[in-house]
């Protein structure tokens, strides 16, 4: 209810959007936050939002080697000494987490609970109380109290030398689409972690190596979560999650610990026929090459009766197997749920699966069947374990019946339980979304194969795509986007893909135009210079546009005027860009 109460209150909220990042210091004065290296301020925080008061804290140290107070909201006292003398006060959390912000909200009548506002959206504003300066940064809950922080250092606070300073800042901001994923296989992510990351797509079966060094794992995996924290993206659907050659369980449980600290769910990938099982390469019990090694009798066959790498989905020692494995990976590791994939090139032809599947009176294709035989049992057991747990699966398929060769709703709808969340492959029907369609599960997320090595696509700009998708999705009422994460931000059309899902899940209705002033123009050097951006994206947006005659010449011409009109900061992001555009590889390789 609090998600309905929350999509309801967006449509007023929505209107304050537009104004919501704008920088401006005609509209107040400016608050200085630090001046001349020194702290002008002190942040008050609540009982479970030290993540977001340290990250600030970080963002003022990293900006201007000040290091801002922190203070927890049950011990600040606003007479205490040296506190006294700061002249702003910036207040991190909840209307339950924080007692000083209670008390404001109190007064003034804000309506910060999750309700109203859900628990991730938030209160921002600018306040004189009390002889002070105070900032806002009120949550329905703790990430919303996050998102507030991450997008005041983003997209707000100015900073020129050692001075940060705030002008105006008033909005209160829903988001759209609740689930804001990235998704990745461990071998392909490129976050600075050493060693050759893998370049193709993914085996079903065990023998996808993972070729970087060890603790690369845990470079790679943290850089990327630290970016999610910093950029409002709450989960990490991650393959490859379990492997010996990247430390397994420890390593894993660290990285769980990792992401939980900030904000985001670390969401296992789980074969429950091939990719691995629970434990995807090593010598486990959890592992699916393992377990059939034990009973090779419990194995899927094709057509021809010949076993396969694979478990058979009818057996129910198999059920069995996974249901043991689910009670074991949620007490092992803090995750936040699971994205489990059947494979739909595992269909099992044995005389048991035969029989369940005929008596599953549908015309859907034999991997639906399969899917719905297994995973009924299998979700079912995960959400007795972990009742908050965010259960997701993959259908392979976008989400209209002639996509899926069924009827309108295909009966593993009805056989899974309706609280996981349907994962739809959007890639093939983005360009062609059929009019009046809308997915049939109760959860729906969409999911698509942009900017990555494996799809030939790690080189590609997908602004428009993205600015397209997302309304579309919102509109037809998905209720996030799981999406490619598995490469650096350094990259320039990475950065841009990031923060592009970033800004459209969270407003659907944001214009390609404000995008530009809001977001870009803060990392580009100004307005002005970012709306260039825009002329060159469609003339480099993947290899044909880049290679017809003309294009790279004028994407250049435009990058170097746009450097020129650029602010000083903004000229460092122009130089990626034009080693980018003038980088040969791009154009040979897409990878």
């Amino acid at each position: 209810m609090r998600w309905i109460h929350g999509f309801l209150a967006w449509t007023v909220a929505v209107t304050l959007l537009a104004m919501a990042f704008v920088n401006t210091t005609s509209a107040e004065e400016r608050l200085w936050l630090v001046h001349d290296g020194q702290s002008c301020a002190a942040i008050v925080f609540g009982s479970d939002n030290i993540y977001a008061a340290e990250r600030l804290q970080r963002y003022f140290t990293d900006q201007t080697g000040a290091k801002m107070d922190l203070v927890s909201a049950e011990q600040w006292k606003a007479s205490d000494s040296g506190l006294s003398k700061k002249r702003a006060v910036i207040l991190i959390g909840s209307d339950k987490s924080n007692p000083v912000l209670h008390q404001l909200a109190t007064q003034y009548d804000w309506e910060i609970d999750p309700n109203a506002i859900t628990e991730q959206g938030y209160l921002a504003k600018r306040l004189s109380h009390d002889g002070r300066d105070w900032v806002i940064l009120a949550g329905g809950g703790r990430d919303g109290a996050q998102y507030a922080t991450v997008d005041l250092f983003q997209w707000n606070l100015q900073c020129e030398g050692k001075d940060v300073w705030l002008a105006s800042l008033d909005t209160r901001q829903i988001p759209r689409c609740r689930y804001r994923w990235l998704w990745n296989w461990d071998g392909r992510m490129d976050w600075g972690g050493s060693g050759n990351r893998s370049t193709k797509m993914a085996e079903a079966h065990e023998d996808y190596a993972y070729s970087k060094s060890p603790d690369a794992y845990l470079v790679d995996g943290k850089r990327c979560i630290d970016y999610m924290a910093d950029h409002k993206f709450n989960s990490l659907a991650l393959w490859g999650f379990l492997r010996d050659a990247h430390g397994g369980i420890p390593a894993s449980q660290e990285l769980c610990r990792y992401a939980k600290h900030r904000g985001v769910r670390i969401l296992p990938g789980v074969g429950t026929s091939g990719y691995g099982g629970y434990y995807y390469q090593g010598q486990h019990e959890f592992n699916c090459g393992t377990w059939l090694a034990m009973h090779p009798e419990l194995r899927a066959v094709d057509k021809q009766g010949k076993p396969r790498p694979s478990i058979c989905p009818s057996k129910k020692a198999n059920q069995d197997w996974l249901d043991r494995g689910a009670a074991w990976l949620f007490k092992t590791f803090d995750i936040g749920g699971v994205n489990l994939e059947m494979g739909d090139f595992y269909v099992c032809y044995c005389d048991d699966c035969k029989q369940a599947r005929a008596a599953i009176p549908s015309n859907e294709p034999d991997y639906f069947k399969d899917m719905a035989i297994s995973h009924k049992i299998t979700v079912s057991t995960m959400r007795r374990i972990a009742p908050d747990a965010l259960l997701s699966y993959a259908t392979y398929s976008g989400f209209t019946p002639k996509l899926m060769k069924t009827q309108s709703r295909p009966m593993f709808l009805s056989m899974i339980p309706e609280d996981a969340i349907c994962q739809w492959t959007l890639s093939g029907m983005a360009a062609h979304w059929p009019a009046m369609e809308k997915p049939m599960a109760r959860h729906n997320i969409g999911y698509v194969h942009w900017c990555n090595v494996s799809s030939n696509t790690a080189h590609h700009f997908f602004l428009t795509q993205i600015h397209d998708l997302c309304r579309k999705a919102a509109a037809a009422g998905f209720e996030g986007i799981d999406a490619y994460g598995e490469l650096s931000a350094d990259r320039p059309n990475v950065e841009i893909t990031y923060l592009a899902w970033e800004a459209f899940l969270w407003n659907p209705e944001m214009t390609l135009e404000q995008f530009a002033d809001q977001r870009l123009a803060r990392i580009y050097g100004g307005e002005k210079a970012a709306r260039i951006l825009l002329e060159i994206i469609p003339l480099v947006c993947d290899k044909n546009e880049r290679t017809k005659p003309g294009n790279l010449d004028r994407a250049t011409q435009l990058a170097e005027s746009a450097r020129a009109i650029s602010s000083k900061k903004g000229r460092t992001h122009w130089d990626r860009l034009l080693a980018y555009l003038r980088n040969p590889q791009i154009n040979v390789n897409s990878r």
